[in-house]
Formats: C-alpha cells, structure tokens, sequence
C-alpha cells in the first residue's frame, strides 16, 4: 500500500479505512508489554486513559497530573489505571513508543525511486504534515512532555526528532548528488529548517488558525518554499 497524499482528507480516509481503530491497533502493538489479555475492554480503556492524559497535560501539565487525577478524569480506579501503567514514565513512554512506530510504519509506504528525489523530499513533507494534523494530540504531547520525563526517555524523543530530520538529509543529499537539486543546497541546514517548520504546525496551531490556514494551504506553502530554495 501507498500512502495516498492527493489530499488531507483521502489521507485520512485511507488511515481509518487502514485501522479498525488506532486503540485497537495500539493495543495490537503493546498489548504483550502492558501485560494485558482483554482486547475489547482494554481499547476502551486505553482510549479513555490517553484521552484523559492529553486533556490533563494541555490544562495543568502532565508533571504535575497525578494518577489520581488521571483516575478521576477517566473514570478508571487506582487500581484500573496500574494494571495498565504501573506509573506516568511508563505511560509517557507507551505514547512516544506507538507515536514513533505508527509513523515509521507510514514512512515505509512512500516508494523511493531513483531520480524522483524531488517528489520524495515532497511525499515525506506532506506525510509528516498529515500526521501530524491526524494525530496532533499526540506529536504535542510527546513534544512537549517526554523530554521532561527522564534522561531515557528524553534520548528517545532526541533520537526520533533526528531520525526525522536525517531522513530529509539523505533525501536532499540524494537529490543534490544526483543534480535533481541545486548544487548550492545546504542540505544539513535545509533539513533542520524543514524540521522546524513540520513542528510550527502542530505546536502553534492557533498562530495558522487565526490566519484561516488549513493544513493544505501550509502544506502547500512549504512546498512552494523548497521549490525555491532547493529545487532547479
């Protein structure tokens, strides 16, 4: 399967026809490591849990969320909430785990083809706009939160960020070396930028959303700008 990039919304129509749900699928992926044998009443669970977590973390912070306040927002006991987590390190941690999975799942549908290196550079960008647009609840939390949260936990974030960013620097580099690219690319600089710019969207939504941007008009734009800076 390849992703289907055409638009926002035949994204997210493949996405969701892909899954019967992203709890379902979440608990496909981590079930074994949460210790968990229940399938129906743990997706309903999972759902209500890191719905809760990302509502409490956007209004007080989730260091300073406790499980009690995890407990009563979800309506899941004490004791409910450590059969699925045994702590906030392990909940945060679950997060950033199927966040960085998912996406690496995405990335492996978009074909590399030699001397198509402009169309890929473009693919990865919009991808990563979709998903993040799709699953902006959870790209916030995990940019927000889970560098806070311990020293691996916060390596494991650092390395996902750059896995992101090395990837758009094999990609320009590719396209460079191929003079698909312009010659003067800074690629390692280009490929920071487009990074931060992946991150404006979902960490500042209210600065686009005031200007009446949607996710396709900013995807455009930045496409328009690589066409600028970097393409011939």
């Amino acid at each position: 399967m390849q992703a289907d990039l055409s638009s926002y919304q035949q994204f997210k129509r493949q996405f969701t026809d892909r899954y019967e749900s992203i709890w379902s699928h979440l608990f496909n992926q981590c079930h074994e490591q949460l210790d968990i044998k229940n399938k129906n009443t743990a997706v309903v669970k999972l759902e209500s849990i890191i719905s809760s977590t990302f509502a409490l973390s956007q209004n007080k912070g989730f260091q300073s969320m406790t499980m009690r306040d995890l407990s009563e927002h979800s309506g899941i006991s004490m004791g409910g909430l450590y059969t699925y987590f045994s702590n906030k390190q392990v909940l945060a941690s679950t997060i950033h785990s199927y966040l960085e999975a998912l996406c690496s799942e995405w990335y492996e549908t978009l074909p590399i083809k030699q001397d198509q290196h402009a169309d890929h550079l473009l693919a990865q960008v919009r991808l990563h706009l979709y998903l993040s647009e799709l699953l902006k609840n959870w790209f916030y939390f995990v940019y927000m939160e889970c560098r806070h949260l311990g020293t691996q936990l916060k390596k494991s974030v650092m390395e996902s960020e750059l896995k992101t960013e090395q990837m758009l620097l094999q990609t320009l580099t590719k396209g460079r070396d191929n003079h698909e690219f312009k010659s003067s690319v800074e690629a390692n600089f280009i490929a920071a930028m487009i990074k931060a710019m992946l991150q404006d969207w979902y960490l500042k939504p209210w600065k686009y959303h005031g200007k009446k941007i949607t996710i396709e008009s900013y995807a455009q734009h930045l496409q328009n700008l690589l066409t600028q800076l970097v393409f011939i």
